[in-house]
């Protein structure tokens, strides 16, 4: 084993540690929205190769969505499809030609 990988170990078991003690595998830990919101980021950020880095999963949501994200896509729909509807037609007509 590397020393990095001792290290980081070593950190992640000290009882001082910040460092998350969950791995993408732990049951549930996909449950929680943020680390859900991440992974997701994770996967669709090469879809956006000039992207800054980091980058936050919430500026990734078109990609995400297209990823197959389904919160994403809800959260598009409430953030930015649904308050277009109240825009009125004359706002939906020119956004989507």
């Amino acid at each position: 084993m590397s020393s990095a990988y001792r290290t980081r170990d070593s950190i992640r078991t000290s009882p001082n540690s910040v460092m998350p003690r969950m791995s993408l595998a732990a049951p549930g830990f996909l449950d929680i929205p943020s680390a859900a919101a991440a992974v997701a980021g994770l996967r669709a950020a090469p879809a956006w190769p000039d992207a800054p880095r980091p980058v936050l999963a919430a500026d990734l949501l078109p990609e995400r969505a297209l990823d197959g994200d389904e919160a994403a896509r809800a959260e598009l729909l409430a953030d930015v499809y649904e308050p277009m509807l109240s825009g009125g037609a004359a706002l939906v007509e020119t956004v989507t030609t």
